[in-house]
């Protein structure tokens, strides 16, 4: 599914999947992406900083002590 295009303003990754999509060259993240919700593992600094110059959302990090 294309989710830029259907206007998706909540998305939720595990952060290793959506890295894999950005390094294919797949971006989920339209601009209506608002926020944008990772869980699951831990989130690395590398793409922390690669999310922050992909577009203007707020980034969740839903990872916590119970996994």
């Amino acid at each position: 599914a294309n989710f830029a295009s259907k206007g998706c303003s909540l998305q939720q990754y595990v952060p290793s999947v959506l890295e894999a999509m950005l390094t294919a060259g797949f971006q989920p993240m339209g601009r209506a992406c608002r926020h944008l919700v990772l869980t699951g593992e831990a989130l690395s600094t590398e793409l922390c900083r690669r999310l922050s110059r992909a577009g203007e959302f707020m980034v969740r990090n839903h990872y916590g002590q119970t996994e």
